[in-house]
C-alpha cells in the first residue's frame, strides 16, 4: 500500500510537470481560474482514473503474492486472511472507484475545478483508509493519510486543503476507536495519546503546507499577471479567449471582447516621461479592475487592454465600452502644464457561429479597434449587424 500511494504521487506529479496533448488540464487547472471546459474536465478525469486503476491492481497483486508466499499467523487462518486482506479492501477499493467514476459521468451546464479535485481526494482517502484499517499492526501504514494533505497543495485551494484534514483526522480516530488492537492496560489513554500525536503532526504539516500554497500562489501571480497593474497579461488573455469560445460553442451562448488602446501613447510619454506613461495605464486598469462581472482583463500589450465579458451580447458589451472610454476621459491628470485629459479608442466584437477558433474574435475586435482610430480616435466601434 505504501508503494500504491507512491504511484499516485508519482502520477499527479508527472502529470502536473510533463507536456503532452493528454496532461493539458493539470497545466490548465494550475492557472487558479475555478471554471474549466468540458475537455479538461475529461482529460482530468482520464489521468486520475487511470492512475486508480493502477494503484487497485497494484494493491490486488501485492496482498495475493503475501497469501501465497507469506504463512499467516496461527489466530488468523487462510480463508479469513484471504477474505480480510485481499477480498475486503480490493471490494471497498473497486466499489470507491465505481461510485466516483460513475459520478463523474454526469453532465454539468458548467464544470468547477473544485468538485473535480473533491473527486479525487475522496478516492485517495477511501484508498489509504482501506490499508490503514485493514493492516492495523503496521503503525506506520497511518503515514498514508499525509498522501491526500500533500496532494492538495497541486490544487492550490485551501477550503480542499481544510477538507481533507477533517478526512485525515476521523478516518485516523475511527481507526483508533474500531480497528486498533488496544492493549489491555489503559486502552482509552492509549488511544487519546495516539490521536494527539497524530492531529499534531497533521496541523504542522498543514502549516507548511499553506505556506507552500503561498509560495506557490506569489509565483503563480508573478507568471500569469502584469506586474505594474496587477492585470491578467497576454499569455492568459488568449488561453482563456480560446477556453470562453469552447465553452460557448458547445451551448450556443454569446460572448464579447473589448479591445483598448490609449490614444498617442507615444507622444505621452515623449512629452510627460515614461512614469508618466506608466500612470496613465495603471489608470486605465484601474477603471478595468472596478467593472461588474467582467470574466477577465487583460493589458496584452504595451498600451493595449482587453475584456472578455461572459454571456454579454454586441448591446451590453458596447454600453461597457463607452462606460469605460467616458471614465477615462472624466480623469484629469497633473501635469508640470496643468490638469490634461486623454482618450482612448475601442473595438468591440461578438462571437459568431462560423468562427474556427477564439482568435477570430479578438482580430475582428482589432480591426474595430484600428477603425476607431482611422475615423478620430476617442470612440467605440463595433460591426453592425447586417
Amino acid at each position: 500500500m505504501v508503494l500504491s500511494g507512491g504511484v499516485l504521487y508519482m502520477e499527479m506529479c508527472s502529470a502536473w510537470y510533463t507536456g503532452g496533448g493528454n496532461l493539458r488540464a493539470y497545466r490548465k487547472f494550475s492557472r487558479g481560474l475555478d471554471r474549466i471546459t468540458k475537455e479538461e474536465y475529461d482529460d482530468w478525469n482520464r489521468i486520475t482514473f487511470r492512475a486508480f486503476h493502477k494503484i487497485w491492481i497494484l494493491v490486488f497483486v501485492v496482498e495475493v503474492f503475501l497469501f501465497l508466499f507469506f504463512k499467516p499467523n496461527a489466530e488468523c487462518g487462510r480463508l479469513r486472511y484471504f477474505w480480510l486482506f485481499i477480498v475486503k479492501p480490493s471490494g471497498m477499493q473497486g466499489l470507491a472507484l465505481l461510485v466516483v467514476e460513475g459520478a463523474s459521468l454526469r453532465k454539468r451546464k458548467v464544470y468547477h475545478k473544485r468538485e473535480m479535485f473533491l473527486g479525487t481526494i475522496i478516492l485517495i482517502s477511501i484508498f489509504a483508509a482501506s490499508a490503514i484499517w485493514i493492516h492495523t499492526s503496521v503503525e506506520l501504514m497511518s503515514m498514508l493519510l499525509m498522501l491526500p494533505l500533500i496532494i492538495t497543495t497541486l490544487y492550490k485551494d485551501r477550503m480542499l486543503t481544510w477538507i481533507q484534514l477533517v478526512i485525515c483526522i476521523a478516518i485516523y480516530v475511527l481507526k483508533e476507536l474500531y480497528f486498533y488492537p488496544h492493549t489491555p492496560y489503559f486502552p482509552p489513554l492509549n488511544s487519546f495519546i495516539n490521536v494527539t500525536i497524530f492531529c499534531g503532526s497533521i496541523f504542522v504539516e498543514l502549516f507548511l503546507i499553506q505556506h507552500v500554497q503561498d509560495y506557490v500562489g506569489i509565483m503563480e501571480k508573478k507568471a500569469n499577471r502584469d506586474s505594474m497593474t496587477g492585470l491578467y497579461n497576454h499569455k492568459v488573455f488568449y488561453e482563456k479567449l480560446e477556453q470562453e469560445y469552447l465553452e460557448h460553442k458547445k451551448d450556443g451562448s454569446s460572448f464579447s471582447l473589448i479591445v483598448i488602446d490609449i490614444d498617442n501613447f507615444k507622444q505621452i510619454n515623449d512629452t510627460y516621461g515614461h512614469a508618466f506613461g506608466d500612470e496613465v495605464i495603471c489608470k486605465v486598469a484601474g477603471i478595468l479592475t472596478e467593472l461588474k462581472d467582467p470574466c477577465l482583463c487583460a493589458r496584452y500589450g504595451g498600451e493595449e487592454f482587453a475584456v472578455i465579458l461572459n454571456h454579454a451580447g454586441m448591446k451590453q458589451a458596447v454600453e461597457i465600452a463607452e462606460q469605460i472610454r467616458h471614465e477615462f476621459i472624466a480623469h484629469e491628470f497633473v501635469t508640470k502644464e496643468g490638469s490634461k485629459k486623454f482618450t482612448v479608442s475601442i473595438g468591440v466584437a461578438e462571437n459568431k457561429a462560423q468562427y474556427k477558433e477564439g482568435k477570430e474574435i479578438f482580430l475582428n475586435a482589432d480591426a474595430q479597434l484600428y477603425r476607431a482610430k482611422q475615423n478620430g480616435r476617442n470612440q467605440v466601434c463595433y460591426e453592425m449587424k447586417s
